[in-house]
């Protein structure tokens, strides 16, 4: 009895602390609601005496699996119903059969990516969807389906209960499904080696395809006899592995050249995208071309037009175009000169004379120089061209001479006036190159065009102003000058 008394207390306090802790939760869960019950009844029953501790443990657990089972079985009535009618949802109102299955899932996989763990993400991502529609039908449909299933006045379940619902159908569909799973792999699996098969079969095409080269040589009205008759024409630059013999090949008497290859072969060979022109007295393996020339190729046939370069005597004459001078810089020598004259507090200036310097003029740079230069090139005030005229005593010898005439700015009282600068620049024409001498630098091509000589080029670094037979600045010149015929 002593132990009996002494456990009924203990249980009463316990009880009470229960009650007194659960009470104050405040959001309570079934099991908090059942101990609640338990620790009530094991308090009533302690405190009237009226049974045994066997009893109270007895009547405890009686309740306790009593609202266990009433819980579990309004949570089964629920989830039986609302299954009912998700189910029911998707065998009337929104069924898709396996043959639909079967394309939905390959769209998906095509769709995702070009891996298969994409693909099975989407595939997984797809049933996903599919199942969660249910509970995104409207209250009318979702009524309606209640109805047809005997389940009238009842209302959307929670979440955890709408995904257990969720996860019966889909483990259900996924198993149903799993036949088509297997038929849309191996579907994407044909279609990927046939797709393969496809593009290897295409790729073997084209590498075998034929291609056609077709030089010729653009013949004046009046010429004769084409000027690389009897030349060799090599395909350029080639890869190590390509045989340079293959490659090159002599010009016809006409002036033309019909070259087929194949397009994996002329990948091997480097996909050479220039020909190289050489006269008969040259030996290709150790001499420079006489004549370089870029094309593009084009499948299945490409052209490449030979325009021979006109000869010196012909480009004699006076051009005007466009002729820009696009930096200034002042010589070594002037520079030097001027550091040197800087101690007198006077420099010497052309037609200026002698002038007189500050402190900040006397410490300025070469750079300082050619910035202030470069400012009064971009003012438009310094070194202009208008035209220049191309003069050779021995057109045959290729030595021939560019007269430039540039034309400075000159202020005075009587309003502006230009001063002109003329220019001579030594040069060797060599089929249409003209290659300038020190202490100029830089190449111009020469070229025909319907009606008109053409001369053009950009760098071209060409003297500007002299004194006392030293170079005071330099000009780098971009020129695109035509002569009539």
């Amino acid at each position: 009895n002593g132990l009996t008394t002494a456990l009924s207390y203990a249980g009463i306090a316990t009880a009470i602390t229960n009650l007194g802790v659960t009470a104050l939760k405040r959001d309570k869960s079934n099991n908090d609601i059942i101990g609640m019950y338990k620790s009530a009844v094991y308090l009533l029953v302690s405190i009237s005496q009226s049974s045994t501790l066997g009893t109270i443990g007895a009547s405890v657990w009686v309740i306790d699996k009593g609202l266990t089972d009433m819980g579990n079985y309004a949570y089964t009535k629920i989830c039986e119903d609302t299954t009912k009618a998700y189910r029911h949802y998707y065998s009337k109102y929104k069924y898709r059969s396996r043959a639909e299955w079967r394309w939905a899932l390959k769209d998906a996989a095509r769709a995702a990516a070009k891996n298969q763990t994409a693909a099975d993400t989407a595939i997984m991502d797809e049933i996903d969807r599919w199942c969660n529609l249910f509970w995104s039908i409207d209250n009318d449909t979702y009524t309606n389906v209640l109805i047809d299933v005997d389940q009238r006045g009842r209302g959307w379940p929670d979440a955890d209960t709408k995904a257990a619902i969720t996860a019966d159908y889909k483990r259900d569909l996924i198993k149903l499904l799993q036949p088509t799973l297997e038929e849309v792999q191996a579907d994407l699996e044909y279609e990927l080696e046939r797709e393969q098969t496809r593009k290897i079969e295409e790729f073997r095409r084209k590498l075998n395809s034929v291609l056609t080269f077709n030089i010729k040589e653009k013949m004046k009205k009046d010429q004769e006899k084409a000027r690389y008759s009897g030349y060799t024409v090599a395909f350029g630059p080639l890869s190590k592995v390509a045989e340079k013999e293959d490659w090159r090949f002599p010009m016809s008497d006409s002036g033309s050249l019909r070259v087929q290859t194949t397009f994996v072969a002329w990948i091997l060979a480097g996909s050479p995208k220039e020909i190289w022109l050489y006269n008969p007295e040259q030996k290709p393996d150790s001499d420079e071309p006489e004549l370089k020339l870029q094309f593009k190729m084009t499948a299945p046939s490409t052209t490449i037009e030979i325009n021979a370069a006109p000869t010196l005597e012909e480009l004699l004459g006076e051009y005007t175009g466009d002729m820009r001078i696009k930096e200034a810089h002042i010589s070594d020598e002037a520079f030097a000169s001027f550091k040197e004259s800087v101690g007198s507090g006077k420099v010497n200036i052309g037609n200026f004379g002698e002038v007189n310097i500050d402190e900040q003029t006397a410490n300025m740079t070469q750079a300082d120089c050619d910035e202030e230069l470069n400012a009064i090139v971009e003012e438009g005030g310094l070194g202009m061209v208008e035209t220049f005229t191309l003069e050779s005593d021995e057109p045959e010898s290729g030595q021939c001479t560019f007269n430039f005439t540039f034309y400075n700015l000159d202020e005075d009282d009587d309003g502006t006036q230009y001063e002109e600068m003329p220019c001579v620049v030594e040069a060797v024409y060599d089929n249409g190159i003209f290659t300038l001498k020190t202490p100029s630098a830089g190449l111009l091509m020469a070229s025909e065009t319907d009606g008109e000589y053409c001369i053009t080029g950009a760098g071209l670094k060409v003297p500007g102003a002299e004194e006392d037979e030293v170079v005071v600045l330099f000009f780098t010149l971009e020129i695109s000058a035509n002569k009539p015929k």
